[in-house]
């Protein structure tokens, strides 16, 4: 078994992991990784284990400022991800974006691609509360 998996399966998962898209995937979430234990930490307090404490932070209105938290460290991490696979990938082709207008079209790029993926779907419902607003 110890050799079919040094034979066989290994190089192939090695040729996979090596693949410069795969990397540049896998430094670009290596980025975003401080932002995204930032966005737990708000997370676990959030939604924390004990009900007692759940209330405490709801009746003193913490509980929506945390979840706003947890949902921007979330977002800007993702955005981060984005652009570092995508400011990665040509780095790993051995082009030269620094400084040109290159690197200007990689960042409109990323981040239409960001904010057309994380938009959220529209039901067409508006709550009462959003009548109230436009009157």
């Amino acid at each position: 078994m110890q050799k079919l998996m040094n034979e066989k399966i290994i190089p192939k998962i090695m040729a996979f992991i090596n693949l410069k898209g795969i990397q540049a995937i896998k430094d670009g979430m290596v980025y975003s990784m401080p932002l995204l234990i930032v966005g737990s930490v708000f997370l676990i307090i959030t939604n924390f284990p004990v009900r007692a404490v759940v209330d405490v932070l709801e009746e003193t209105g913490i509980k929506a400022v945390l979840e706003q938290a947890n949902g921007a460290t979330f977002n800007i991490s993702a955005m981060i991800a984005v652009l570092g696979i995508y400011f990665l990938f040509p780095f790993l082709h051995k082009y030269v974006i620094l400084f040109s207008s290159r690197a200007e079209r990689i960042l409109q790029d990323s981040s239409a691609c960001f904010f057309i993926i994380s938009m959220p779907a529209y039901s067409g419902q508006i709550s009462q509360e959003h009548k109230e607003r436009l009157g």
